[in-house]
């Protein structure tokens, strides 16, 4: 930090940083306390009292804020003038008389008490904070908007390939002058608004846009508005309708470009998919759901099984007593029950939390054979066939096995209900080489899902079965992500469901 009192000349040698410095211009002699204010602040200070040796500093230093006191019509002329030929300063008016009128116009910050001095000094340095701010706000927005402009400046030579690259960019681009007019579009951004690609430059934009009948033409048009009225940027999420299965969401951001003397010279609209960032959401919201179930889980598993226990034990004994009676059925009915609720506490806390895993290596076509062996006697009574093929010899997989069979029976249990009346339910197995990565498919013939079951499957407690707890699928997912894999789905109703599980090699 550097300060100088009642500075006469100061040299930019004396600062080698180049670090953005505040200047306390102060006609009156009332603002000495506000340098020792921002200097504790960390600002870099220079003070000066005489219009020579303000000039002087602001020729020679890195000044981004002035801080003036005002206390008649001549400063006020002095501000005024200085706002107006310098456009790359903040400045922080201080009227430090009673009865001053600041030209409103000039959009000063004027920081005092209400009963008039002494000034409001920690309300003065937010003000310089804020100003601040808003010039670094401004010089980095032109930097950006300048390298944009030297990159979009294609060279003589070849300029079909510079274009072609910036056709390919994905996210849309659309550059207008003052007027409204079009230098510049790529294909994303023509693509979004339904405009001709080679038909658009050098027309204007409210004219090609027409009667702005599609909502997302609508949106951007009234984001250049609103540069177009003042604003320095605006940003909107807009939808793009015509895609094939769901609106896509985009950001939209408009900002205003500058010439390097701070002129008003067009604007920038940037369009950006953001459906990667949308699903990420989701993630992260599930995320939060599985560990909210888990503190569920956990707080109420003692709690519920402790007293199961206790009564559980108390049946049997009543069933010694029952034994040949009417009544002994209903002890084995209450006996049922318990355990499933036992086994529902079991499935939520390995919802969040599996057991450890105890990882072998393990071959897709041997783990699924023992499966095979439980399964085919429920298949044989519900008129199913099933059907496998395990193509070549497929890389061993690093499995917990018990967790992954699991997996694979909670996911063939459901094909068996989705098939009340009889059907098939092929199993294939096949490597994916690139991806490192061993796929075990389940395809059934069954009722298949909508896509608002699909979207939703895989949430805890979400289930369509009358009896189901929405848990199998949950645990389902959990185990086969804390084994570096994943899980798809493909279903369409009346069509049947195929269900891939990927697992690393």
């Amino acid at each position: 930090m550097l300060l100088k009192n009642d500075i006469k000349t100061k040299s930019a040698g004396n600062n080698p940083e180049g670090l953005p410095g505040v200047l306390i211009a102060d006609f009156s002699g009332k603002l000495k306390l506000a340098k020792w204010r921002l200097m504790s602040d960390g600002y870099n200070v220079y003070y000066a009292r005489q219009l020579t040796e303000i000039e002087n500093i602001l020729g020679k230093e890195n000044i981004r804020v002035v801080l003036v006191s005002i206390s008649g019509e001549d400063d006020s002329s002095f501000v005024e003038n200085m706002k107006r030929t310098r456009d790359n300063l903040g400045i922080v008016a201080v009227p430090v008389a009673k009865g001053l009128h600041i030209d409103k116009s000039l959009h000063f910050l004027s920081v005092r008490k209400a009963d008039g001095f002494p000034v409001d000094y920690p309300q003065l340095s937010a003000a310089v904070a804020a100003e601040l701010e808003q010039v670094n706000q401004l010089n980095r927005q032109k930097s950006a908007l300048s390298q944009l402009k030297r990159a979009l400046v294609f060279p003589p030579v070849k300029p079909l390939i510079y274009q072609t690259a910036f056709d390919h960019i994905k996210t849309g681009i659309l550059i207008l002058d003052t007027s409204g007019e079009i230098l510049l579009a790529n294909s994303a951004i023509c693509s979004l608004l339904k405009m001709d690609a080679g038909l658009v430059i050098g027309k204007n934009f409210a004219e090609v846009m027409g009667q702005r009948e599609a909502p997302e033409q609508e949106a951007v048009y009234s984001l250049i508005q609103e540069i177009a009225s003042g604003r320095a940027t605006v940003c909107a999420e807009i939808f793009n309708n015509t895609a094939v299965d769901e609106p896509v969401p985009y950001e939209v951001a408009a900002h205003r470009v500058f010439s390097p003397k701070g002129e008003y010279i067009g604007m920038c609209i940037s369009a950006a998919d953001i459906r990667e960032f949308r699903k990420l959401e989701k993630v992260i919201a599930r995320s939060e759901r599985l560990v909210v179930a888990g503190q569920l889980a956990a707080g109420a598993a003692h709690e519920i099984r402790n007293p199961l226990t206790s009564v559980r034990g108390f049946i049997q004994l009543l069933k010694k007593e029952l034994e040949g009676t009417p009544k002994e059925e209903y002890i084995s009915i209450i006996i049922s029950e318990i355990d499933r609720v036992n086994t529902i506490i079991s499935k939520l806390l390995k919802l969040t939390k599996p057991a450890v895993l105890n990882k072998t290596e393990a071959n897709i076509s041997e783990l699924f054979a023992d499966i095979k062996v439980l399964m085919e006697s429920e298949a044989f009574l519900k008129n199913i066939t099933i059907t496998e093929d395990f193509q070549g010899s497929l890389p061993l997989v690093q499995i917990d096995c018990e967790q992954i069979k699991q997996v694979i029976i909670n996911i063939v249990r459901n094909s068996f209900e989705a098939m009340p009346e009889g059907g098939n339910i092929d199993i294939k197995g096949t490597e994916r080489k690139q991806e490192r990565l061993v796929c075990l498919e389940i395809s059934d013939t069954g009722e298949g899902m909508t896509e608002e079951t699909i979207r939703q499957m895989f949430m805890p407690f979400f289930t369509t079965k009358d009896s189901g707890t929405g848990l199998g699928l949950a645990v389902s997912q959990a185990i086969v992500e804390s084994h570096g894999g994943r899980i798809e789905v493909i279903s369409k109703l009346g069509e049947g469901t195929k269900t891939c599980l990927y697992l690393p090699c």
